[in-house]
Order: C-alpha cells, then sequence, then structure tokens
C-alpha cells in the first residue's frame, strides 16, 4: 500500500516540544532553567517611552522582519518589553534577552553578549550608548550580529530538547545507511527506505487539521560543483518527490512551488558537514490542494564523493509555520558526517 503524504496521523506532542525549554550540559546544569515561548525576544529599555519612540520602532522593524518563504507573513521574533525597574527573577529567566541603556554618563556606545547570566540556556545582548544617536549607530554595525546570536540560541535551544526525546534505533539506521548522524526528537517514524533515499514523518492530529514535519534524506554521486546551483538543487528535489512522496489523490505527488513565491539559497560556510547550499522555498503538490514550507541543506561527503541533501517540509495548513521551520533547521544542523 503507498504511504500518502499525510496519511494516517499519529499523536506525538510536536506542538509541545516547541514551546518548551531546556537546561544544557556541563556548568549549565546549575542554572535554572530559561523560560519563555520559541522565537520571543525579551526587550528590556529604561522606560516604557523608549520603547514607544523611535528607539522602540527601530528594534521592532529589525527584529519582527518577516521570515523569509513562508505562505503567511510571520515575524521572524515575537517581543515583549519590560522598562527597567520591572525588571526582575522572573523576567531574568527568558532565554532570549536584548538590554537598552541610554546613559549620558557614558563616554562611548557599547555592545556585549553574556552566556547564561541567570539562567540555561540563555543569551543576553546588552547595548549601552549615551544618546538615542548612538543607539541608532551602534545598532545598525551590530543589527546583523545580534539576529545571529539570538537564531544560533533558539537553534542549541531546541536541539537540547531533540536530544532529551531522541529515537536511537532511527538515528542508527540513518548512520548505517548514509554514514551520517542527525539527532532527532521521539515520534518520528521512516515512511520510505529506498535506494539512496529514505524519507521520515512527523504527525500530530491538531482539532481537524493534520500537522505534519516530513524529513527527506538522499543522495547521489558527485561530479563538480555545477551540482551545488539552486537549479540543479530544486530540479533534483522534485524528481525525487515525484518518486517519492505522493499525495492524497492517485497520481498526485509533491513538488516545488515557485509561480509565485521563488525558492531563496545562500551559501553556508560554517555549516556543521561542511560547506552547504541552503535553499529556503515553498512546496505544493501536482494534481491536490496541499501545500507548505521547505527548507533543504545540500553539502558533499568528500570521502565517499557524494552529493548530499537533508530536506525538511511543514504541514500546517493556514497556522504558522515558523517555530516548525526552526525545529527542522536545528535538526539539520546536528548533522555530522562519519569519518
Amino acid at each position: 500500500m503507498k504511504k500518502h503524504l499525510l496519511h494516517a496521523p499519529v499523536l506525538l506532542g510536536l506542538v509541545m516540544l516547541l514551546g518548551l525549554s531546556a537546561c544544557m550540559p556541563g556548568d549549565r546544569a546549575a542554572k535554572p532553567r530559561s523560560s519563555g515561548p520559541a522565537s520571543e525576544l525579551l526587550v528590556v529599555t529604561d522606560s516604557k517611552e523608549i520603547w514607544n519612540g523611535a528607539v522602540g520602532d527601530t528594534i521592532r522593524a529589525w527584529f519582527s522582519q518577516p521570515m523569509t518563504v513562508l505562505p503567511q507573513t510571520e515575524a521572524m521574533f515575537d517581543m515583549l518589553n519590560v522598562p527597567l525597574n520591572s525588571f526582575d527573577e522572573i523576567f531574568e529567566k527568558f532565554h532570549l534577552i536584548l538590554m537598552v541603556r541610554i546613559d549620558p554618563s557614558l563616554s562611548a556606545p557599547a555592545s556585549e553578549m553574556l552566556t547564561d547570566p541567570w539562567a540555561a540556556p540563555q543569551v543576553v545582548v546588552r547595548i549601552n550608548v549615551p544618546d538615542q544617536g548612538a543607539f541608532f549607530t551602534e545598532f545598525d554595525r551590530n543589527k546583523e550580529n545580534y539576529l545571529r546570536i539570538f537564531n544560533k540560541l533558539e537553534r542549541d535551544r531546541i536541539r537540547v530538547l531533540n536530544q532529551m526525546t531522541g529515537d536511537l534505533a532511527i538515528s542508527q539506521k540513518i548512520s548505517k545507511k548514509f554514514d551520517l548522524t542527525l539527532d532527532l526528537p521521539g515520534g518520528f517514524y521512516i515512511a520510505a527506505d529506498a535506494a539512496n533515499f529514505m524519507w521520515l514523518r512527523h504527525q500530530e492530529a491538531k482539532g481537524a487539521q493534520d500537522i505534519e514535519l516530513g524529513i527527506m534524506i538522499y543522495y547521489t554521486d558527485y561530479q563538480d560543483t555545477a551540482q551545488l546551483s539552486e537549479k540543479y538543487i530544486l530540479k533534483w528535489r522534485d524528481l525525487i518527490t515525484r518518486q517519492h512522496i505522493p499525495g492524497p489523490s492517485e497520481g498526485s505527488y509533491m513538488k516545488v512551488a515557485d509561480e509565485f513565491v521563488e525558492p531563496e539559497s545562500r551559501t553556508i560556510a560554517g555549516f556543521p558537514a561542511g560547506y552547504a547550499v541552503e535553499i529556503r522555498g515553498l512546496w505544493d503538490v501536482e494534481g491536490d490542494f496541499m501545500g507548505g514550507a521547505f527548507l533543504s541543506y545540500t553539502f558533499v561527503d568528500q570521502k565517499r564523493n557524494r552529493l548530499i541533501t537533508l530536506d525538511g517540509y511543514i504541514y500546517n495548513p493556514n497556522e504558522p509555520k515558523r517555530n516548525f521551520l526552526r525545529q527542522l533547521e536545528s535538526m539539520f544542523y546536528t548533522v555530522s558526517i562519519t569519518q
């Protein structure tokens, strides 16, 4: 019997997983557990007036910018503001904190990052400036770094949760078949296992609508760098999904949806498996009415001369997908090639 996309949903608790936080190993074990919803940034300012003015507008515009290539507009981070005089022990446990201090006695602006000062895992970015003009200069100079820091903490936080509930049996099957390690949370099952290909699914029934995260792992012989182009990777993906990912109706299958929103790609020199091409895009089903977002990383296993793709997709129609996308990203950033 064919294993169709979104067939036979299983209760797995994935939504609950995305809303939790966890302690990190080692020295962090002695710290209180950090708190706060996924993708929420706590912003501490000297006063509510600062938050409601130009400084707050600048922070909101940057951190609430839309996450790229999603079917619906979703902010990169949700934000909660508290004035400094209300910042107490409860707020100290938030996992993502941005603190802005405007103090005329300061001689120069400065930014600093603190790791796990009050809880774990946690990152706190402090921006100390003598006036608002200095804030705009300092923020503009470092905003890309701020974003990178907060995104990495979210990725690391989810990774720890995945490790706490991981399925060793599936990880071992992935390792044996593909010569790579990948940390996955519990609840995934193998939906298809073919030559050079594996399809894993994580499904949940939520009211009248099902939610699914799917992961495809596939490889081919590596010949030259042309295979790392966006055009090649997307064409390869369509060949794989047409063959292995059937839709709910006869003859239907998953494909890249690029008619209205083009996929976005970038190269990542520091990906755990080495140089990789990341692609974020949308998918739909040929011959049926389904769709969602996908995220893939393609890299070369130099030892075995193979081109490997880790590809994850989300099905959560008309509902938010941002946190599920972060979940996939976090899983893929645990990959390592067996030497």
